[in-house]
């Protein structure tokens, strides 16, 4: 699958059509969030006391604003579920009174399960060591093909860059994305064997 996206345009003082100055970077999960199609359930955010205690569980203590992780596997949820005495309660408790319950059958955690990220321009440090998926050049687009198996994908998709907002300034600030499907090595090989018989038949047929 390729991945694609590229920062909005716009028209600049001179009335020129270019491309936006955002720098646009994204990671791909394989998973989806509670209220998705096919999962069901409340709508996931970050200050559920279910979705705090995963924030502080999978942390390891660190000081986050949520459980988001950019680089890495992580989960969430939403307002039914809390975590109380050692396991999941889903609906209203005590400690969580304005809670609604989630449909039978829906998982307190939507699970991401981290499968790789780019980001346009060159690789960024912040002191930690090198941050992967830099495409190496800065021109507002970032494309990467990923191999993926069967399953239900989600991308978190942004974009930096807020310099130049007082040299020209902007209408808006946004992103475009593309999303298509690359068919693999093998298929081609079969594409090119099929072809090959088609080609040997033909022959064949003049001949005889």
């Amino acid at each position: 699958m390729s991945i694609t996206f590229s920062g909005l345009s716009y028209v600049n003082s001179a009335g020129a059509t270019v491309l936006g100055d955002t720098n646009p970077g994204f990671s791909l999960y394989k998973g989806l969030a509670h209220g998705s199609t096919g999962t069901g359930g409340q709508a996931d955010h970050d200050y559920g006391p279910g979705s705090e205690y995963i924030r502080d569980r999978d942390s390891g203590g660190a000081a986050t604003e949520g459980p988001f992780r950019g680089l890495e596997s992580w989960a969430i949820t939403n307002n039914s579920w809390s975590y109380e005495g050692g396991a999941w309660v889903n609906g209203p408790t005590a400690a969580n009174p304005g809670a609604t319950t989630d449909p039978v059958g829906v998982l307190p955690e939507s699970f991401f399960q981290y499968i790789g990220s780019a980001y346009d321009g060159s690789s960024i440090d912040y002191g930690t060591g090198a941050i992967p998926g830099a495409d190496g050049l800065s021109d507002h687009m970032v494309s990467q093909v990923f191999h993926l198996t069967a399953g239900d994908y989600s991308i978190f998709v942004g974009g930096t860059d807020y310099f130049s907002q007082s040299v020209d300034p902007r209408p808006a600030y946004g992103l475009t994305g593309v999303v298509s499907v690359v068919p693999e090595p093998e298929t081609y090989a079969m594409l090119l064997a099929g072809l090959g018989l088609l080609g040997f038949s033909a022959r064949r047929r003049q001949a005889v």
